[in-house]
């Protein structure tokens, strides 16, 4: 085969996977230099995405929690971090030797259990990604290359035990391994059937941006007054099929109708005669608002924080 068509194929198959030249070259020639032959060995090939599965408890607040996190070695990326925290002792039983994706859906399952803490949740979310998505990134992933698990637990607990006031944590943790293949078909079957999990604007991809309206109180605070951070009462009245799914999720639909669920302001716009509020519902999901300056809502501010960042809650 000449040496122009080769080359041909090992750029079309590194658009196609985001392989290396060198793994490029490796499929195709482990596939006779078929192209379409070689696209599915590459992906058998590329065994960089790992998972980790954690789970932990905070014995003297009686607390426990489960952690899924999905990394890209060879790029070192997060591609996603999910954490429940609950009161619920069950969740701690959880089995992690299992799929990734089974532990996902139990951690999905008590999100919506009683006892679930859903701020200190996304809190915990949002600590990991800023820690092992930025300040701690490069040793983070070093880890995972290196597979030193061991060490990463106890540099989990060491965070986690920051986030409660510095409890102590004690936390179990497991690496799986996927290959492009396998991660591919999971994320094939996620968008078909799974709970939406889209990852966070940390670096780790995309966000799910919902429509919502901000609960009023004819004592509340105006919407001029209020300032990134302080919390919000937020109604889901996005109508999409999967804003309904993740309404549900949150705990912000019941049978009963809309629950408001609260959510800290991240962002505050001005857009003519109204303001524009970001404000994050999950550590991967946004919520939209748009309210005109003089509306009064019912806020919980910073200066006076709200019960569960006073019991557990130390930011660092």
């Amino acid at each position: 085969m000449s040496e122009p068509i080769v080359q041909d194929k090992i750029h079309l198959l590194m658009e196609e996977t985001g392989c290396d030249p060198g793994e490029a070259e490796l499929a195709l020639a482990s596939a006779g230099y078929d192209l379409e032959k070689a696209v599915r060995t590459i992906a058998r090939l590329l065994r960089h995405i790992v998972a980790l599965k954690g789970k932990f408890q905070a014995p003297a607040s009686n607390l426990y929690g489960l952690v899924v996190l999905i990394a890209d070695t060879r790029r070192s990326r997060l591609l996603r971090i999910r954490s429940v925290v609950s009161y619920n002792p069950s969740l701690y039983e959880t089995v992690l030797d299992g799929d990734w994706y089974d532990v996902e859906r139990s951690l999905y399952a008590f999100r919506l259990s009683e006892g679930a803490l859903q701020q200190v949740s996304q809190g915990l979310e949002r600590l990991l990604e800023d820690r092992w998505g930025g300040a701690e990134g490069e040793r983070f992933h070093q880890w995972l290359l290196e597979k030193q698990t061991e060490r990463i637990r106890e540099n989990a607990e060491r965070l986690v035990s920051s986030h409660f006031s510095g409890e102590a944590v004690t936390m179990t943790l497991v690496r799986e391994e996927l290959n492009l293949d396998q991660y591919r078909r999971v994320r094939r079957e996620e968008g078909a059937s799974a709970p939406p999990s889209p990852p966070s604007t940390g670096g780790a991809g995309e966000s799910l941006a919902l429509k919502v309206a901000l609960e009023e109180v004819d004592d509340g605070v105006y919407a001029r007054d209020i300032a990134p951070g302080d919390v919000v009462r937020a109604l889901l009245t996005d109508e999409r099929d999967i804003a309904q799914y993740v309404s549900k999720l949150l705990g912000g639909r019941s049978a009963e109708g809309l629950k408001s669920l609260p959510a800290p302001v991240e962002g505050i716009t001005t857009d003519g005669e109204e303001l524009r509020l970001q404000i994050r519902l999950s550590g991967s999901i946004l919520g939209l608002a748009r309210v005109r300056p003089e509306t009064r809502l019912k806020v919980e501010r910073r200066e006076g924080d709200s019960w569960w960042r006073r019991l557990l809650t130390r930011r660092r």
